[in-house]
């Protein structure tokens, strides 16, 4: 069985590859039940919160002479983790044959998701956006919100990567990442750059993507 970590993931899984692969897939489509979600006292260190068991099953149902995959992501998700220095959210896929049931690889569920959730906004932007789009405003400063202005500059002929985040400091670090990266990034004061098209229609709120975590998941 393969085990892929986070780098691996991420070689495997370009952005543009990526986003075809997703469109495919929505198109024939598979089985993907709500998720499962289990909650339970975090513990007396973090106070009233609750750690989540998150379980994400799909499938695609067996045909003759054609392989089928089934799949589970699996998150367990602890508010109370950053308080000692780890992550809030661990993640780890599980892909398998889904005529056998045999498995096939463990995914990093972190890199995973990532980069799916920004092929998925790539996805839509085809649908939304002009083709020759040159300026991109990135709302967050996280793992997903590089993996999103990474997976734009692929799909998009970038002049202007503006990444803007409540904390200030934590937006210029992305863009300085990103600009290690080769891409025209900085960091931005404002939610919705003064002068710009958006902020002149206060009826017509921008789109808005935004990569962040709230201290409990919402059910789907």
């Amino acid at each position: 069985m393969l085990n892929l970590d986070h780098a691996q993931v991420e070689a495997l899984l370009p952005p543009g590859p990526l986003v075809d692969a997703l469109a495919a897939m929505f198109r024939t489509g598979c089985e993907a039940p709500l998720r499962h979600a289990h909650a339970w006292p975090a513990g007396a260190a973090a106070g009233r919160m609750e750690n989540t068991l998150l379980l994400m099953p799909a499938w695609q149902p067996p045909r003759a002479g054609v392989q089928r995959y089934s799949g589970v992501k699996i998150v367990h998700v602890a508010p109370g983790n950053p308080a000692t220095g780890l992550a809030a959210v661990h993640a780890a896929y599980l892909l398998s044959d889904s005529a056998t049931g045999a498995p096939l690889a463990l995914l990093d569920g972190g890199a995973l998701t990532d980069r799916r959730t920004a092929a998925a906004s790539v996805l839509a932007a085809r649908f939304l956006a002009r083709p020759d789009s040159r300026r991109l405003l990135v709302l967050g400063s996280g793992k997903v919100a590089r993996a999103l202005a990474e997976a734009y500059a692929a799909a998009y002929p970038l002049e202007d990567l503006a990444v803007w985040s409540p904390t200030a400091t934590n937006a210029a670090r992305l863009a300085a990442t990103l600009r290690d990266g080769g891409l025209p990034a900085r960091g931005s004061r404002r939610p919705i750059p003064r002068g710009s098209t958006w902020s002149r229609l206060p009826r017509c709120p921008p789109r808005r993507s935004c990569a962040g975590r709230r201290s409990r998941p919402e059910p789907m």
